[in-house]
């Protein structure tokens, strides 16, 4: 039996029971519809026109809710932006840390030098102080130029000791050190042209995620990326405050 149905268009369309619950194409605008299962008034037509079924093709298939370019390109978008914003941050913490890594080394050589001046002060001027409470008194003892003298001596042995402890601890741990803080100064600059070429991979992530995301979303989120957008740009062109190297 034939049934006449109207496609989405409004042209009319004659089926048979073989096309109800099919997709089947409109003869004269080509626009392909599902044909329903059941049609509630039936009006059987004397003539039977020749009805392709219509294949489901990959456009079709593509041009499906949900499936269509505007939401793929906002869901890249969005996947690149997140992206890069954390490609950015560890391009730009890695770089702190290095140049921490440097300063600690550096710290190190001054901690050394400063621990080893205070165990020496220390005990020089402990002798000190004990000869200036003999000089400052008013009733000497007999037996205070003894406990003077003994006191210079010690005082004068302390010095040298010094001396040769100081000239030992420059030829050995304080090289050591500084020859550390060199190679770590020396490594971090090698390092740092590395990093700076994965800050800028990283941003260039992020600004496309950003020009995605800003030409495909709506209402707030556009606004956020477009602004976004702008204070890139100003600051790459005006003042090139995205590009400067980090203090240090």
């Amino acid at each position: 039996m034939n049934h006449e149905i109207t496609c989405p268009k409004g042209h009319r369309v004659t089926v048979t029971e073989a096309h109800l619950g099919k997709r089947v194409s409109c003869p004269t605008c080509g626009e392909t519809f599902n044909v329903p299962a059941v049609i509630p008034e039936v009006q059987p037509v004397a003539v039977t026109p020749q009805i392709e079924t219509a294949p489901r093709t990959a456009a079709a298939r593509h041009s499906m809710p949900g499936l269509d370019a505007g939401k793929l390109a906002l869901l890249a978008g969005r996947a690149a932006l997140a992206l890069g914003l954390v490609l950015v941050v560890l391009a730009r913490g890695c770089d702190v840390v290095g140049k921490r890594g440097v300063e600690r080394a550096q710290a190190r050589v001054g901690l050394e030098r400063a621990v080893f001046n205070d165990k020496w002060d220390r005990q020089v001027n402990d002798v000190q102080r004990k000869l200036k409470a003999i000089q400052d008194k008013e009733n000497r003892d007999p037996d205070d130029a003894k406990r003077t003298s003994d006191l210079r001596e010690e005082l004068n042995k302390l010095q040298k000791d010094r001396d040769k402890d100081r000239e030992t601890f420059e030829q050995t741990t304080l090289q050591d050190l500084q020859i550390a803080a060199r190679d770590a100064q020396a490594a971090n600059a090698m390092n740092a042209y590395w990093r700076a070429m994965f800050f800028v991979f990283a941003s260039v992530v992020f600004a496309l995620g950003l020009v995605a995301v800003g030409s495909v979303a709506q209402g707030a989120e556009r606004w956020v990326c477009l602004v976004a957008i702008a204070i890139i740009v100003f600051s790459l062109y005006i003042f090139g405050i995205a590009w400067t190297p980090l203090p240090g």
